[in-house]
Parts: structure tokens; C-alpha cells; sequence
């Protein structure tokens, strides 16, 4: 599984009653590719349809990038079917 971690910064405290301040850019670090973990007695199926279903009510795609980011290398791993490992060994 390839994760991502988003660090989604606020609003300073000080300026958190300017009505003009505006909240920083979120920023994205990739932290590569990790081994799924399952444990004894975890229902696959079910966990896959909670998934979906968080995923569909929150608009998450099967695409790793943020809205609005460019990346060749995951357009190329779309494209030719793989899945991005061999290009990450």
C-alpha cells in the first residue's frame, strides 16, 4: 500500500478573529510504499464495503494526488496497468 501523510495546518491563534486571515496550504509528504496489515478475524469484505462507502461520501478517488496536482509517474502507472512497486524498487 503507498501512503501519504497530509499535514493540514490552521488559522494562527492570534489571528483567529481577522475575518481576512486565511488558512495555510496543506502540504503532502510521501511516505512511500508499506505492507498492508491484516489481523486473525478481520471480515475483508466487510471492511471494504466501509471503505467504499467512507470513500464515496467524502469524494476520495483511487488517485494519490491532491486535487489539482500533476504526476506523470502515477499517469504512466495507471496506464500501463502496474501498480507503481516496480518503479519504486
Amino acid at each position: 500500500m503507498q501512503t501519504r501523510a497530509v499535514y493540514s495546518p490552521v488559522i494562527r491563534w492570534d489571528d483567529r478573529r481577522d475575518p481576512a486571515a486565511e488558512r495555510p496550504a496543506s502540504s503532502y509528504t510521501d511516505l512511500g510504499w508499506t505492507p498492508t496489515l491484516e489481523w486473525a478475524g478481520q471480515d475483508r469484505e466487510a471492511f471494504a464495503r466501509s471503505f467504499r462507502a467512507w470513500a464515496e461520501t467524502v469524494g476520495v478517488t483511487t488517485r494519490l494526488e491532491p486535487p489539482g496536482a500533476a504526476n506523470a509517474d502515477s499517469d504512466a502507472n495507471a496506464d500501463s496497468g502496474t501498480d507503481g512497486q516496480e518503479a519504486a524498487r
